[in-house]
């Protein structure tokens, strides 16, 4: 049976209104993508693709969070290169004093005088050794908030005992003994089990917390021995409030000397899981501890002494410490360098991976405008067509029907 659907005047002009719209959502498409020249403007243009984008878009940020560390990283260590050049050139010089004054001609008028020019090159080389970045010390260690060297030689000491912010403990804690080792230290006490002092288990770390090794099994005799003479006395104070679960607490001790920093290393990322220390402490640079080196200071201290009271066997002696610590600043200049070396790399690395990246990301997104032209084309003839045939629909009346 042959069923007959009749196609009123109406269904016409709905179905010419729908492609119109078709037709004008492609063209204003094409558009949109010749103008962005991207060919993907949202998610619901290419999901996968887009997924794909944020992946790269994400990568890229990386790069540029690497790059900042690197700029951060390389203008401390070219300050740093330039501070500790200029402390060579101020070794140097107190060398030739040294030379000159340790010669039998030499008077001991002119080795008072001689005095005053090695006490000039002190407080320059504190100048040098105090220098800041931003705002921050250079070779305080990560003590950057701290200036590193102080003017005059300090005894061995050892700081007030502190807390971490949200400890529970109400009790007082106070530091003791006298601290025998021979560089900064930052001992710090964690608990890892809370209640009595005779129920107390806690680790003890010798680095400010990096690493901890663990202590006794009960605080009940309230003292907790840090090593290097240092020791750490808990009083609970009656039990009102014992100590807690990760309770932290710390104690700042201090070698003899003029260096009041720490021997923290500074480091960033300048690639996923690659750190470069970028700091020299100026425990390593200027007193040589742990490298068999020269107290710069202190052999200064000790020319200009030995000048004043024209000592020439003493200021002879002076004179190998002094190349000593001209070595010793050589060294750490070079160490500037090595690690410059190293950013350069890794920003040379970082480069060729965002070029890769960029280039990934411009063969899923960006358009080709040969075809976008081509399409764009099509599209407006197809347009004007729509629009045609909607006009002269447009047009028809009853008296068409009665031809």
């Amino acid at each position: 049976m042959l069923m007959v659907v009749r196609v009123t005047e109406n269904m016409k002009y709905n179905s010419i209104i729908g492609n119109i719209f078709t037709v004008q959502n492609g063209y204003n498409c094409i558009m949109e993508k010749m103008s962005s020249q991207k060919s993907i403007n949202r998610t619901s243009d290419n999901p996968m693709g887009m997924t794909r984008i944020f992946d790269f878009r994400k990568t890229k940020s990386f790069i540029e969070q690497y790059n900042r560390n690197i700029d951060s990283a390389d203008a401390w260590l070219s300050s740093s290169e330039s501070k500790l050049s200029a402390a060579g050139d101020l070794i140097s010089k107190a060398r030739e004093i040294a030379v000159r004054e340790a010669s039998s001609t030499a008077t001991e008028t002119s080795r008072k005088l001689s005095a005053e020019n090695i006490q000039s090159l002190i407080d320059e080389m504190l100048s040098l050794a105090n220098s800041t970045l931003n705002g921050r010390y250079l070779f305080s260690g990560s003590a950057t908030d701290t200036p590193p060297f102080s003017a005059s030689e300090l005894p061995a000491r050892i700081e007030a005992a502190g807390g971490a912010e949200g400890n529970e403990f109400q009790g007082t804690v106070e530091s003791q003994g006298h601290f025998t080792g021979t560089s900064n230290k930052t001992f710090a006490v964690r608990i890892d089990e809370g209640g009595p002092l005779a129920e107390v288990e806690y680790s003890i770390s010798l680095d400010g917390g990096k690493s901890w090794c663990a202590g006794k099994d009960d605080l009940s005799a309230g003292t907790v021995e840090l090593g290097d003479g240092v020791q750490m006395a808990f009083d609970d104070d009656g039990g009102a409030k014992p100590l807690s679960n990760g309770d932290l607490f710390y104690v700042k001790s201090y070698a003899a000397g003029y260096y009041c920093g720490n021997n923290e290393k500074l480091s960033v990322d300048v690639q996923r899981d690659s750190p470069v220390t970028y700091n020299l402490t100026g425990q390593e640079v200027f007193t040589g501890v742990g490298s068999d080196g020269v107290d710069i200071f202190k052999c200064l201290a000790d020319l200009k002494k030995a000048m004043q009271n024209s000592d020439q066997q003493s200021i002879q002696a002076q004179i190998g410490n002094l190349e000593k610590a001209q070595n010793q600043i050589t060294l750490n200049v070079s160490k500037c360098g090595t690690r410059q070396n190293r950013l350069e790399i890794a920003e040379s690395n970082l480069a060729d991976l965002e070029l890769k990246v960029t280039e990934l990301m411009s063969n899923i997104e960006d358009a080709d405008l040969t075809q976008l032209v081509t399409q764009f084309t099509m599209k407006e003839v197809s347009l004007k067509a729509c629009y045609a045939i909607a006009s002269e629909i447009g047009n028809t009346s009853v008296l068409d029907f009665l031809k």
